[in-house]
């Protein structure tokens, strides 16, 4: 958690070089800090803990039918191995899950960050080629739900 509030205040401080050149050395510090502890560190926790749900397969897998498991998730063919089959099912319904869960919210988000970067674009900032990531997240997002739905029904198809 800590790690990402300061990977995250670092960026900033970072960007602020490019954004807003004229300000004070002192201020840019302190205005990295604050996002650090408002943004970079809760969002640290909330990752981790999403992480922990997500990407280990149920007790009783060894270490080699969890990294099959987890690959059979995103890629390949379903496990011929029951007790593959059946971790990659759970843990893919888990990312499903989840993945539906923040779909809407998500698409919010990104569609609202492209619109800010096609006004920054408008603007002449120098910050309005985020359009295209942001752009980027927003297709990421679309792609991600309807994989992990297609890879589910493969699963469903193969029991």
């Amino acid at each position: 958690m800590l790690f990402n509030g300061v990977i995250f205040g670092a960026v900033m401080l970072a960007a602020s070089y490019f954004t807003a050149p004229d300000l004070p050395v002192g201020i840019r510090v302190g205005l990295a800090a604050l996002s650090a502890a408002l943004f970079g560190i809760p969002m640290g926790w909330f990752a981790a803990r999403q992480a922990a749900e997500l990407r280990h397969a149920p007790d009783g897998t060894s270490p080699e039918e969890e990294r099959l498991a987890m690959r059979a998730v995103m890629r390949g063919p379903v496990p011929t191995d029951p007790v593959v089959r059946q971790a990659a099912s759970e843990v893919l319904q888990s990312q499903l899950r989840q993945a539906r869960q923040w779909h809407r919210p998500g698409l919010a988000l990104w569609l609202a960050f492209t619109a800010l970067g096609v006004y920054l674009a408008t603007t002449g900032s120098p910050v309005g080629w985020t359009t295209v990531v942001f752009l980027g997240f927003f297709v990421g997002q679309i792609w991600h739900v309807r994989h992990l739905a297609a890879r589910s029904a493969l699963f469903e198809a193969a029991s």
